[in-house]
């Protein structure tokens, strides 16, 4: 009996060593790694990994090194050891991303779901999620996830981007150009902000409110071309041809000679 039970103290003890140890070649590892010496950060989580096979920290941070290394598929694999040994909604996200990277949008939507349903108050799950549906064309689901990512953050101007334009491609124009209005509030050099809503006021006949967001994207880019030849096309329908002749000029200045025939025309 007294063997046994120094049997059994000493291999609690041996456990407690072998712990101890891989969480040192962890912390030596995490020191590289924050150094960015990925390629000796992954031998000392080699290390952890062999002290502690059930060291889920270390298969997730050696994950996080092969994705620095450019190792994808290795790092998928570290993930998926991982999530056998402990749930955890940011290995679920961190494996996702690396579906998405190899196109594998099917398997990274299922797990950013994963993550969602064990961190529903995460924005950037749902923000990431639905920018993958988006790449399926499935504007509801998109649309649905960014709803979510902005009842969690109300300033998260990304969200509110990919919002209108689903909104936009669904028809509700109104919705569109109050989502890009947001945007532009939360960041005034938004450039894609101005121009999409820019074209939202064309298609209304708003032509002075078009003009107005086409100035804005070339005072934040002087080399936005097609957003001097929308402030051109605008100019056009409130029949001022002088404004649109320099309009154009400025077009085909930078580069978009779609604009050189309308030049041609109304700078006569």
């Amino acid at each position: 009996m007294l063997k046994h039970l120094i049997f059994i103290l000493l291999s609690v003890f041996t456990v407690n060593v072998l712990a101890q140890s891989a969480h040192t070649e962890y912390n030596l590892g995490l020191s590289k790694f924050n150094n960015r010496d990925f390629n000796g950060a992954i031998l000392h989580f080699n290390k952890a990994i062999a002290l502690d096979s059930n060291f889920a920290e270390g298969y997730g941070i050696r994950a996080a090194t092969k994705t620095n290394l450019s190792d994808l598929k290795g790092a998928i694999a570290d993930y998926s050891h991982a999530l056998t040994i402990s749930k955890n909604a940011i290995n679920y996200f961190n494996r996702g991303h690396l579906k998405y990277q190899l196109k594998d949008y099917n398997a990274a939507i299922a797990d950013y779901t994963e993550a969602i349903k064990l961190d529903p108050k995460n924005e950037m799950f749902f923000y990431t999620r639905g920018l993958t549906y988006n790449l399926l064309k499935n504007t509801n689901a998109t649309l649905a996830d960014m709803n979510q990512a902005i009842s969690l953050n109300k300033t998260y101007k990304e969200a509110y981007f990919i919002r209108a334009n689903c909104k936009r491609e669904l028809g509700d124009r109104n919705g569109a150009i109050a989502d890009y209005s947001t945007v532009v509030e939360l960041d005034p050099n938004f450039e894609n902000a101005y121009f999409n809503r820019g074209v939202l006021f064309g298609l209304s006949k708003n032509h002075e409110r078009a003009i107005k967001d086409f100035k804005s994207v070339n005072t934040i880019n002087p080399k936005n071309a097609k957003a001097y030849y929308n402030s051109g096309m605008a100019y056009v329908q409130l029949n001022q041809k002088s404004a649109a002749c320099a309009q154009f000029k400025l077009a085909v200045n930078n580069g978009f000679n779609e604009a050189k025939p309308l030049a041609d025309k109304y700078c006569k």
